[in-house]
Protein backbone atom coordinates (compact mmCIF):
# COMPACT_ATOMS: atom_id res chain seq x y z
CA UNK A 1 0.00 0.00 0.00
CA UNK A 2 1.41 3.46 -0.62
CA UNK A 3 1.11 5.98 1.81
CA UNK A 4 0.71 9.53 1.16
CA UNK A 5 3.27 10.86 2.33
CA UNK A 6 5.45 8.85 -0.28
CA UNK A 7 3.41 10.43 -3.23
CA UNK A 8 3.84 14.03 -1.70
CA UNK A 9 7.34 14.74 -4.38
CA UNK A 10 5.89 12.74 -7.29
CA UNK A 11 2.83 14.71 -6.80
CA UNK A 12 4.35 17.89 -6.52
CA UNK A 13 6.31 17.08 -9.24
CA UNK A 14 3.11 16.52 -11.76
CA UNK A 15 1.89 19.97 -10.37
CA UNK A 16 5.57 22.12 -11.90
CA UNK A 17 5.41 19.49 -15.06
CA UNK A 18 1.39 20.35 -15.43
CA UNK A 19 2.16 24.20 -15.43
CA UNK A 20 4.62 24.26 -17.87
CA UNK A 21 2.42 22.23 -20.66
CA UNK A 22 -0.01 24.38 -19.84
CA UNK A 23 2.18 27.24 -20.82
CA UNK A 24 3.57 25.40 -23.44
CA UNK A 25 0.27 24.32 -24.61
CA UNK A 26 -0.80 28.14 -24.94
CA UNK A 27 2.14 29.59 -27.42
CA UNK A 28 4.49 30.05 -24.55
CA UNK A 29 4.25 33.76 -24.52
CA UNK A 30 7.63 34.83 -23.06
CA UNK A 31 9.71 32.43 -25.61
CA UNK A 32 10.76 35.99 -27.37
CA UNK A 33 12.22 37.42 -24.28
CA UNK A 34 16.26 36.96 -23.56
CA UNK A 35 16.79 34.69 -20.35
CA UNK A 36 17.73 37.71 -18.14
CA UNK A 37 14.41 39.41 -19.28
CA UNK A 38 12.43 36.49 -17.69
CA UNK A 39 14.30 35.94 -14.59
CA UNK A 40 13.75 39.76 -14.15
CA UNK A 41 10.20 39.29 -14.67
CA UNK A 42 9.74 36.66 -12.69
CA UNK A 43 11.36 38.25 -9.65
CA UNK A 44 8.86 41.02 -10.21
CA UNK A 45 5.93 38.67 -10.68
CA UNK A 46 7.10 36.56 -7.59
CA UNK A 47 7.68 39.85 -5.70
CA UNK A 48 3.84 40.50 -6.57
CA UNK A 49 2.68 36.99 -5.48
CA UNK A 50 4.46 37.09 -2.07
CA UNK A 51 3.10 40.38 -1.84
CA UNK A 52 -0.96 38.80 -2.24
CA UNK A 53 -0.70 34.84 -3.03
CA UNK A 54 -4.62 35.11 -3.87
CA UNK A 55 -4.02 37.04 -6.56
CA UNK A 56 -4.42 34.81 -9.50
CA UNK A 57 -3.12 37.20 -12.17
CA UNK A 58 0.24 37.68 -10.17
CA UNK A 59 -0.12 33.34 -9.77
CA UNK A 60 -0.09 32.90 -13.24
CA UNK A 61 2.43 35.53 -14.64
CA UNK A 62 5.00 33.90 -11.72
CA UNK A 63 3.84 30.13 -13.16
CA UNK A 64 4.61 31.02 -16.86
CA UNK A 65 7.79 32.66 -16.39
CA UNK A 66 8.97 29.76 -13.87
CA UNK A 67 7.43 27.33 -16.95
CA UNK A 68 9.56 29.20 -19.60
CA UNK A 69 12.76 29.41 -17.17
CA UNK A 70 12.33 25.37 -17.01
CA UNK A 71 11.69 25.03 -20.72
CA UNK A 72 15.11 26.59 -20.79
CA UNK A 73 16.53 24.63 -18.39
CA UNK A 74 17.00 27.36 -16.10
CA UNK A 75 16.87 27.97 -12.21
CA UNK A 76 14.79 30.20 -10.70
CA UNK A 77 16.72 33.39 -9.69
CA UNK A 78 15.85 33.03 -6.23
CA UNK A 79 18.56 35.60 -5.13
CA UNK A 80 17.08 38.12 -6.56
CA UNK A 81 13.87 37.26 -4.32
CA UNK A 82 15.57 36.67 -1.02
CA UNK A 83 13.12 38.93 1.13
CA UNK A 84 10.35 38.35 -0.37
CA UNK A 85 10.70 34.44 -0.27
CA UNK A 86 11.61 34.71 3.69
CA UNK A 87 8.18 36.79 3.84
CA UNK A 88 6.48 34.40 2.24
CA UNK A 89 7.73 31.14 4.19
CA UNK A 90 6.57 33.32 7.29
CA UNK A 91 3.55 34.41 6.10
CA UNK A 92 2.72 29.96 5.18
CA UNK A 93 4.49 29.33 8.76
CA UNK A 94 1.77 31.89 9.92
CA UNK A 95 -0.99 30.16 8.49
CA UNK A 96 -0.19 26.79 8.97
CA UNK A 97 -0.21 27.99 13.09
CA UNK A 98 -3.45 29.49 12.77
CA UNK A 99 -4.45 26.28 11.15
CA UNK A 100 -2.97 23.90 13.97
CA UNK A 101 -5.19 26.39 16.12
CA UNK A 102 -8.39 25.35 14.40
CA UNK A 103 -8.87 21.50 14.41
CA UNK A 104 -11.74 21.29 11.89
CA UNK A 105 -10.11 23.38 9.60
CA UNK A 106 -6.71 21.63 10.42
CA UNK A 107 -8.70 18.06 9.57
CA UNK A 108 -10.34 19.73 6.49
CA UNK A 109 -7.24 20.82 5.03
CA UNK A 110 -5.73 17.44 5.61
CA UNK A 111 -8.46 15.63 4.18
CA UNK A 112 -7.98 17.63 0.70
CA UNK A 113 -4.58 17.15 0.32
CA UNK A 114 -5.36 13.20 0.92
CA UNK A 115 -7.61 13.64 -1.77
CA UNK A 116 -5.61 14.86 -3.89
CA UNK A 117 -2.57 12.94 -3.49
CA UNK A 118 -4.98 9.36 -3.69
CA UNK A 119 -6.68 10.95 -6.93
CA UNK A 120 -3.12 11.71 -8.52
CA UNK A 121 -1.80 7.74 -7.43
CA UNK A 122 -5.42 6.58 -9.27
CA UNK A 123 -4.53 8.30 -12.60
CA UNK A 124 -1.03 7.70 -12.45
CA UNK A 125 -1.54 4.20 -11.72
CA UNK A 126 -4.35 3.66 -14.57
CA UNK A 127 -1.57 5.29 -17.17
CA UNK A 128 -0.70 2.53 -19.11
CA UNK A 129 3.21 1.99 -18.46
CA UNK A 130 6.09 2.13 -20.79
Amino acid sequence: MVKPKDLMLPWLENMSLEKVQRYAGTGRRFSSLSTDQVKSQWAEAFKSFASNPSATEATKESDDLEAELTLRNEALPMGLVQVEWQELQKRIDRAIKDMKSDPNRLKQANAEIVEDLVSFYEESDSKPKN
